[in-house]
């Protein structure tokens, strides 16, 4: 029962940004369980009287409505605080990940280098036993040997709470600094450091440093960096009485400065803050191509409050991007990527995919690429007809024609005619000579859908396969269920792959214009698969939009759980129904 109150509890926290219910509440973790409900029972006292003020409203409907949860989840504010901590923990762990691997990309590790990289691990909050079982398991990857017995320097069970040290602010720049100006920073800072009398706080200094310039300037940590500090948030104020509305006011973020494009035109947008560039799903991608072009989709969303401008280019002259400026307009936009297999250089090639925003973030995305067989054809290729009268012959080369195979959901094999596919929702197959063929779509959540191609349906053009779920998906977690978690970067890879789809199905036959928000949690098994959800929000009592969402979750395919029972993941919707064209 803990970690469902615990799962609550992080919610709330996330909610009024503190890292955990101690801090709101100003106790620690050796208080009492009566006077860490008591604090909490005065704090909704006061919330039932806020509920009309707009700048509590959420914060007291909450609180009011889960009290009795969150109350449980005090019961051991000590066993409380280690969940909290360990949730904040896994939030800082890829970026830990990329420190590692950029260490281990020289093809070794000597003891220095993981007296290092343990800093960092501790610098960020992680225990040594997650740094432990992140380094040998990247070790093993790499083919890389760990130095001595692989034990960490100074063993300990618990992270440390995070430090507020923030990285920009150590480095007294701007938080949208460009790489050149990073470096800058960090020299002169190092030299100012190591010119100082020789102390231990300049040599943590010295760590932090490194450990700035390392998360920093890689695109890909910086971004889990951002994503870490917007999710824990700076440490909330205890409020026991009831001060005045000036001092009970949440921290309002400092305005930013609107972008501005490359005309040097400046938007603004109502509201407070700056933009913020997001990129949904895998920052790298697999294609297999033949001789048609192949086309994929890049979805980016600004998940800040002023208007995102910027530009979107490929390296690469086979991959093509459209468009190449991002829409002003639009909160989540769509990126379309052809391949032009004429152009693609033998073997496996890579092409980068760069968004870059006029405000300096730059998301990357990498596609690799290889070629499949060189057709799909099969049947007889020709049929060669013998003269009776001599050995002359000659070939007749039947019609050749084209087949798109479109999958819904996402399926995680497609077989055609004996040949796999791989995983997907949409193939283009071409060159087919008939007469038949057998299409198998499989996936371990729904029936596997098995038909006999005719001559006629290949020769259509267009083939579309609706999966039918095999289980109903209804699995609810009770007090017998044991809950773990999941790898936070792959869970959130995963979420944002369904995001477009779940999207449609919440927007379909809705009221044009209507804002649509709630939350989506999709409930994990051991073996990796979705096996039932909860939608909370709009729409959520409409049964076409429950099986839509339904479906469309049984598609994912999260990592097979270590221990526990399930685990869950969250998706956060707020999604503007689209006018449709006929009106």
């Amino acid at each position: 029962m803990s970690s469902r109150r615990y799962e609550t509890a992080a919610d709330f926290c996330k909610l009024v940004g503190t890292p955990d219910l101690l801090e709101y509440l100003g106790i620690g973790p050796d208080t009492p369980k009566e006077e860490a409900q008591a604090k909490l029972k005065a704090r909704r006292k006061y919330m039932q009287g806020m509920q009309s003020n707009p700048k509590y409203k959420k914060e007291a409907l909450f609180l009011i409505k889960h009290y009795s949860i969150l109350s449980g989840s005090l019961e051991d504010p000590a066993d409380y605080l280690t969940d909290s901590l360990l949730r904040a923990e896994s939030v800082h762990l890829p970026v830990l990940e990329m420190t590692i691997k950029g260490v281990l990309a020289g093809g070794g590790l000597s003891s220095d280098q993981e007296a290092y990289l343990h800093r960092n691990a501790t610098e960020l909050g992680i225990s040594d036993v997650s740094f432990s079982k992140l380094i040998d398991q990247l070790c093993n990857e790499s083919g890389v040997r760990r130095p001595g017995n692989g034990q960490s320097p100074r063993p300990s069970v618990l992270p440390m709470r995070q430090q507020s040290d923030d990285f920009y602010k150590l480095l007294r720049i701007d938080r949208h600094a460009t790489l050149p100006e990073i470096r800058t920073a960090y020299e002169a800072k190092m030299r100012d450091t190591r010119n100082a009398p020789q102390s231990a706080d300049n040599e943590a200094l010295l760590v932090r440093l490194d450990l700035a310039l390392s998360v920093l300037s890689d695109p890909m940590a910086r971004g889990q960096y951002a994503l870490s500090q917007s999710r824990t948030g700076p440490p909330a104020r205890a409020r026991d009485a009831r001060p005045g509305e000036i001092e009970t006011a949440p921290p309002i973020r400092p305005r930013g400065t609107a972008p501005v494009n490359a005309q040097g035109a400046q938007y603004s947008a109502p509201g407070e803050g700056v933009s913020r560039l997001e990129i949904l799903g895998k920052p790298e991608r697999r294609l297999t191509i033949s001789s048609s072009p192949v086309r994929a989709r890049i979805t980016i969303r600004n998940g800040g409050e002023r208007a995102m401008t910027g530009r979107i280019s490929s390296d690469q002259l086979w991959l093509e991007v459209s468009p190449h400026q991002i829409d002003v307009n639009a909160t989540t936009q769509d990126i379309q990527v052809i391949v032009t297999p004429s152009q693609v250089p033998p073997g496996v090639a890579k092409a980068r995919v760069s968004v870059v925003t006029d405000r300096g973030e730059k998301g990357v995305i990498i596609f690799e690429v290889k070629r499949g067989l060189p057709a799909w054809g099969f049947g007889v290729g020709a049929v060669a007809i013998a003269i009776a009268a001599g050995a002359a012959f000659m070939t007749l080369s039947p019609t050749k024609y084209d087949l798109d195979l479109l999958i819904d959901p996402w399926a995680e094999e497609v077989v055609f005619d004996g040949q796999s596919l791989g995983p997907g929702t949409a193939f283009h197959l071409h060159d087919l000579v008939g007469p038949t063929a057998v299409l198998e779509v499989k996936h371990p959540n729904f029936k596997t859908y098995r038909q006999e191609m005719t001559s006629e349906e290949l020769q259509s053009g267009q083939h579309s396969v609706e999966l039918e779920l095999n289980r109903e998906m209804d699995f609810k977690p009770n007090d017998e269920h044991h809950r773990t978690s999941v790898n936070q970067r792959e869970a959130s890879s995963v979420v944002g792959d369904l995001r477009p789809a779940f999207d449609r199905c919440l927007s379909a036959n809705g009221e044009p214009k209507s804002v649509l928000t709630g939350s989506i949690r999709i409930y994990i098994t051991q073996d990796g698969l979705a096996a039932g959800l909860t939608i909370e929000g709009s729409r959520s009592d409409e049964a076409s939009v429950q099986t839509c969402v339904k479906r469309q979750a049984a598609a994912a395919k999260f990592d097979s759980l270590v221990d526990g029972d399930y685990a869950s993941v969250r998706y956060d919707y707020d999604v503007t129904v689209p006018i449709k064209p006929n009106e």
